[in-house]
């Protein structure tokens, strides 16, 4: 009997497991996805995604909600992890901004991720009208010179208008001090932080016109980056002996640590020019 009846053990025992599988598989609960995600801008070119919580989650599952920016159809590698219902990033108004979330149950193999829910910020104007080529420099601590092209099917009357914002500024504020040279569109601002900063927040920078038609566009500067020092100031030469002094006005705005002078030295008997580089 055992030898006649070996045949079908195997193809019994194939069944139990398979059924003990798919009876785990099916024991892993699927979380319910958060809800009501949407958006709201903070400032001129920051916004703030919310979403409430899923329900009907268990006590003992440690809750984080995993998050990505999606763009052209594919996640960004900037994805999240976080126990809070929201997430602040920079708004891209020439192009669709996408977020998707999901619930997670940290270290709990007896669940699977909810599924992704996701809203997005569609652009507004004709495709092509937005600024193009923007270029800001912050000269000597001071002023910030921004410039500019009209987007390639802007029309030839577009008025396009500079806006900024930085942490620790109230409101948005408006580039007044604009200019149009060939085609180079540009505009000039204060800039300035408290000389006890010893780091400068990211400025947002929004170029629109006031036209519908017109697309907007949004960039986040770091402004370390940015950076062109004055000429140096107050030049004296002086000579004692076979030796030649230079000597400069220290800049105001920089702390010494920060700046390196270089000093070019022609000599006209052997027509060299020798370039010379240090701390001051």
């Amino acid at each position: 009997m055992a030898v006649s009846g070996a045949p079908l053990l195997c193809p019994l025992l194939l069944a139990v497991c398979w059924l003990l599988a798919a009876g785990t598989a099916a024991g892993a609960k699927i979380l319910p996805p958060p809800s009501n995600l949407n958006y709201s801008f903070i400032h001129i070119c920051t916004l703030n995604w919310t979403w409430n919580p899923p329900e009907n989650v268990s006590s003992n599952c440690n809750l984080e909600y995993s998050s990505d920016i999606v763009s052209d159809g594919a996640p960004e590698d900037r994805r999240e992890w976080s126990k809070s219902r929201f997430r602040v990033t920079n708004a891209r108004l020439n192009e669709e901004t996408r977020l998707r979330v999901r619930s997670e149950c940290k270290n709990d193999n007896t669940s699977e991720p909810s599924p992704w829910v996701e809203t997005s910020l569609p652009p507004k104007g004709i495709p092509g009208t937005g600024a193009v080529d923007l270029s800001c420099v912050w000269h000597n601590l001071e002023y910030m010179a921004c410039t500019w092209r009209a987007g390639e099917n802007a029309s030839s009357d577009t008025n396009y208008t500079l806006f900024y914002w930085f942490d620790g500024l109230e409101n948005p504020k408006k580039c007044s001090n604009s200019s149009v040279d060939q085609g180079i569109f540009g505009c000039i601002f204060s800039f300035t932080f408290p000389k006890v900063s010893s780091t400068y927040p990211a400025i947002s920078i929004l170029i629109r016109d006031d036209s519908e038609e017109i697309r907007p566009v949004c960039a986040s500067k770091n402004p370390t980056t940015l950076v062109k020092p004055a000429t140096p100031r107050q030049l004296t030469l002086s000579k004692t002996n076979d030796r030649i002094h230079v000597r400069w006005s220290e800049s105001e705005n920089f702390p010494k640590s920060c700046l390196r002078y270089e000093v070019k030295w022609h000599n006209l008997d052997t027509d060299q020019i020798i370039l010379v580089s240090f701390h001051y």
